[in-house]
């Protein structure tokens, strides 16, 4: 029999803060190199109420942007957003779910963020909000696509040849590049 390697716990808590906070989209492919990433973050809490948004953005262990976004609730709900065409499921006849959450609002932001050969291959989002005694955190490691901070280029002069036909390999590269061929 095959015993577990491997142990998991975890740990619940609940706060009384009137604020949630999450991150969507935690997308599961790559990021594309050499194009703005925006993560979307998503809070709830009571209309027109106004905290700061911090973020930090890491990758190969140093932080490589962070900063602090003034967010303020809007009137409007951006809750269909965040949930789309999701159905709601509940485990009990009453609706205290649906009172409880009266009066509050759905909002989000957008974190923008460059990718390029700085984080590559990997890029971990660590977004919180400090509300009063409480800190509400979340958190996404993205994978990125390879980047290399010079772009090289290589192709051969023909697609298709016969073995023993001549071929030429042309290496383009920017200036100060290093490039190696190994046959």
């Amino acid at each position: 029999m095959k015993q577990p390697m491997r142990k998991l716990d975890v740990s619940l808590t609940h706060t009384t803060a009137d604020l949630t906070l999450s991150v969507k989209e935690k997308q599961r492919s790559k990021i594309s190199c050499g194009e703005d990433f925006k993560a979307k973050v998503y809070f709830s809490s009571k209309p027109s109420k106004e905290f700061d948004l911090h973020y930090h953005a890491l990758s190969k262990g140093m932080i490589f942007k962070s900063g602090s976004i003034k967010v303020s609730t809007e009137q409007t709900n951006a809750l269909e957003s965040l949930v789309g065409q999701a159905k709601e499921l509940s485990a009990s006849e009453s609706n205290n779910e649906k009172e409880s959450i009266e009066g509050k609002v759905v909002s989000d932001q957008e974190i923008i963020l460059p990718i390029d050969y700085k984080v590559s291959p990997s890029l971990k989002l660590v977004v919180f909000i400090n509300d009063g005694n409480q800190t509400l955190t979340d958190s996404h490691t993205y994978d990125v696509e390879a980047c290399q901070n010079h772009k090289v280029k290589a192709e051969w002069s023909e697609e298709k040849v016969y073995p023993g036909s001549p071929v030429t390999l042309s290496v383009a590269a920017e200036p100060d590049s290093l490039c190696a061929i190994s046959a």
